[in-house]
C-alpha cells in the first residue's frame, strides 16, 4: 500500500515478528528512517539533538523474547545508528519518571550500552536545573518547568512502545512525552497532570514545546489493557515497526495498526476515561489523523487482538466516568468562585473538594500530588490553597 501526497506527512510500517533477529531488526529501522526523506536533511544540519526514550520500569517482563513495556534495544539500536550516521551532533537521550532513576532502567535493559557506544549523552529529566517552557498556544497551562536540557534541542525524537494507558487509552509518542514533567518538580505521581481532565490537554501543550520530527514506535510485541505489565498488562504480538516525521500521524496510523480509531470521541473504547489526545492534537492542528491525508508506506499489519484497557466491558464505565467529571468541574468551580476565603482558611494547604464541603485538608505531604488519605472518593476537586498571584509564579503542581 502507498499512497502519495508529499505536502503532507509521512509513514512508514514494516512487518516484524519477536522471532526476527536483533540485527535485522536493527537494519529495518535504519531503512525505514531512511525513507523519510523531508527529515534527513534537517538531521544532517542539526546540532543538537534530544531523543525522548521510552525506558520504561524496572520490574519489565518480556513476551516471546521481547520487551513488553520498554523500548527494545534492537529498536533503538536502529535509531541510534541513523541518527549517528547523519549527523555528528551533540545528541542527548532522555527520560524522567519511573520507579528507580533512569539511568538505571536504560543500563539494566540494555539501552545505556547503545548510549555509550554512539557517544550520546543520558540526561535524567527528573534532575536539575531546570527552565521555563512557554506554550504558544496552551491548551492547559501557559508554561512548564522541565529540563533545562531540552533548551537549544534544534532536532527532537520520540521512540517508544506500543501500549494501552487506563487513562489516555494509548500510550504511543505523543503519550511519551508525559515523561518529560519532572516528579521532582511536579510531584509522583504527577497527579495534577494526571487527571482524566487535564492529560490529554497537557499532552497536546508537550507536543508544542517538544515537536519530534522523527518518531519511532515499537510495536514488536505491546502491552494491553494497560501501560505496564506489573499493573496488570497483558502482553499481545502487534508484529510491527512503525517510523514517521509527524507525531499525529505516526499514533493516527499506530493506533489503527492496534485495531483502534485515532478519530474516536471519549466514550468509545479505548478513550473510555480521558478525551483523545490524538484527535485533539489533530484539531489543534499539530498533525493530521486521517489516513487519506498521510503518505503512507509499508503495508498496515493486523495485530493479533485489537488493545483496549480495563473496565472497557464495564456498560457503566461511561456513565460513572462523565459523572465524575461533571462533580469534579462542579467542585473546581465553587474553588475559584471562593478562592479568598480558601486562601483565608487553607493557606499552604491542600484541600479536597466535594459537593460544597471540604472532605479533607491537610499540610503538603513529602511527595506533593498523593492524597493522604487513598479512601477520598472519586469526583473530588483536589487544590493546594495558594493566592492567585503566587501560583502565577510556580509550576502548577496540584
Amino acid at each position: 500500500m502507498e499512497r502519495r501526497n508529499l505536502s503532507q506527512h509521512t509513514v512508514v510500517t514494516e512487518g516484524c515478528t519477536p522471532q526476527t533477529s536483533d540485527a535485522e531488526v536493527s537494519a529495518r529501522v535504519v531503512d525505514m528512517l531512511g525513507q523519510l526523506s523531508r527529515v534527513r536533511d534537517r538531521l544532517r544540519m542539526a546540532r543538537r539533538v534530544f531523543i525522548k526514550l521510552n525506558v520504561g520500569e524496572m520490574e519489565a517482563q518480556t513476551y516471546r523474547g521481547r520487551p513488553v513495556d520498554y523500548v527494545d534495544p534492537a529498536v533503538f539500536r536502529g535509531l541510534a545508528t541513523f541518527v549517528r550516521q547523519a549527523t555528528d551532533a551533540h545528541v542527548l537521550v532522555g527520560d524522567g519518571p519511573c520507579s528507580l532513576a533512569p539511568a538505571e532502567a536504560a543500563r539494566a535493559h540494555g539501552h545505556m550500552a547503545i548510549i555509550e557506544e554512539a557517544g550520546f549523552e543520558f540526561v535524567d529529566l527528573n534532575a536539575p536545573p531546570f527552565s521555563r517552557f512557554l506554550v504558544p498556544r496552551p491548551a492547559m497551562f501557559r508554561w512548564y518547568e522541565l529540563s533545562s536540557a531540552l533548551c537549544d534541542a534544534d532536532f527532537r525524537i520520540s521512540v517508544t512502545k506500543m501500549k494501552s494507558h487506563h487513562l489516555a487509552g494509548v500510550t504511543l509518542t505523543i503519550k511519551n512525552l508525559f515523561g518529560l514533567p519532572p516528579d521532582s518538580v511536579y510531584g509522583k505521581p504527577r497527579a495534577a497532570l494526571h487527571s482524566s481532565m487535564r492529560l490529554p490537554r497537557v499532552l497536546a501543550d508537550l507536543l508544542e514545546v517538544f515537536p519530534p520530527e522523527i518518531c519511532v514506535v515499537d510495536g514488536i510485541v505491546g502491552s494491553n489493557y494497560c501501560e505496564w505489565c506489573v499493573q496488570g498488562g497483558d502482553p499481545v504480538t502487534s508484529g510491527v515497526l512503525i517510523v514517521g516525521d509527524n507525531a499525529v500521524a505516526t499514533d493516527a496510523t499506530a493506533a489503527r495498526c492496534m485495531g483502534l480509531d485515532p478519530q474516536a470521541d471519549r466514550g468509545t473504547a479505548p478513550f473510555l476515561r480521558a478525551d483523545n489526545h490524538i484527535k485533539l492534537a489533530a484539531e489543534r492542528g499539530l498533525g493530521s489523523s486521517a489516513s487519506a491525508e498521510l503518505h503512507l508506506m509499508g503495508q498496515m499489519p493486523t495485530t493479533e487482538k485489537s488493545y483496549s484497557v480495563r473496565g472497557a466491558n464495564d456498560p457503566n464505565l461511561v456513565a460513572e466516568v462523565e459523572r465524575q467529571r461533571r462533580a469534579v468541574c462542579r467542585n473546581a468551580q465553587w474553588y475559584f468562585d471562593d478562592r479568598e476565603r480558601f486562601v483565608k482558611d487553607y493557606q499552604g494547604e491542600i484541600v479536597w473538594l466535594a459537593e460544597g464541603q471540604v472532605v479533607q485538608h491537610v499540610a503538603p505531604i513529602e511527595v506533593l500530588g498523593t492524597p493522604a488519605n487513598k479512601a477520598v472518593h472519586d469526583g473530588c476537586f483536589a487544590k493546594l490553597v495558594q493566592a492567585e498571584e503566587a501560583e502565577l509564579r510556580k509550576p502548577y503542581l496540584l
